[in-house]
This record gives C-alpha cells, structure tokens and sequence, in this order.
C-alpha cells in the first residue's frame, strides 16, 4: 500500500464495494443514493490517482467518470 490520499480512499472505495457486495438482496443494495454515492466516489479516487501521478491526465479521470455517471446513473434519481 502507498500512503498516498488517493490510495487510501481508494481502499475506502473497496470497502464499501464489499459492503454493498453482501448486502445482496437488501434495500440497501439497490438504494438509489447509495449507487450515486459509489458512482461520485469513483470519479473522486480515479482523480487523485491521477493526481498523484503528476503527468497532468487528471481531467481525462474526472470528465470520464463523470461523463459515465450522467450517461448512466443521473437519470435514475427522479
């Protein structure tokens, strides 16, 4: 592990992706908030990993997941 802040929220990430993963079958799983909350911490942890690299490819992370989230996910929030 790199103790960088991107890292470490990505492992914060992972967590709630397990989290979700054995709530199979709950409310919770299916939660509409909770998927956009995933949806937007994607966006965030690709970004400071881009971040951190230093070879200014940040934008391409942040406009791609974000582009993916309102292709996908927005629309379903009502």
């Amino acid at each position: 592990m790199v103790n960088t802040s991107g890292h470490l929220i990505g492992f914060l990430y992972m967590f709630l992706l397990m989290l979700q993963g054995s709530l199979f079958f709950t409310r919770i799983h299916v939660n509409r908030w909770w998927t956009v909350l995933m949806e937007l911490s994607v966006m965030i942890h690709g970004t400071l990993v881009a971040v951190m690299q230093g070879n200014g490819i940040w934008p391409m992370f942040l406009f791609g997941f974000a582009g993916i989230f309102v292709i996908t996910q927005m629309h379903g929030l009502g």
